[in-house]
């Protein structure tokens, strides 16, 4: 430590002192973000999910239409 003048220190209590607040916002704000694009992700899937599911309701009547006039047939 004494190898190192005082402006030196204060050159590194500086550097210091900025590099942390800049280190805390960055991975205070990472959440944020990574939480918007899994949320965006996320609606764009739920979409998809719900028509997937009117498409397999659809798919399940016509089954249901052509089992019935199977079943009808003597």
């Amino acid at each position: 430590m004494e190898s190192i003048p005082w402006f030196g220190w204060v050159a590194i209590i500086g550097a210091v002192s900025w590099v942390i607040p800049v280190v805390l916002h960055t991975l205070r704000q990472r959440p944020a973000v990574a939480d918007d694009a899994l949320r965006a992700s996320l609606d764009g899937l739920a979409a998809t999910n719900r028509q997937l599911a009117q498409r397999l309701d659809q798919v399940d009547q016509r089954l249901g239409k052509i089992e019935t006039t199977l079943n009808d047939i003597p």
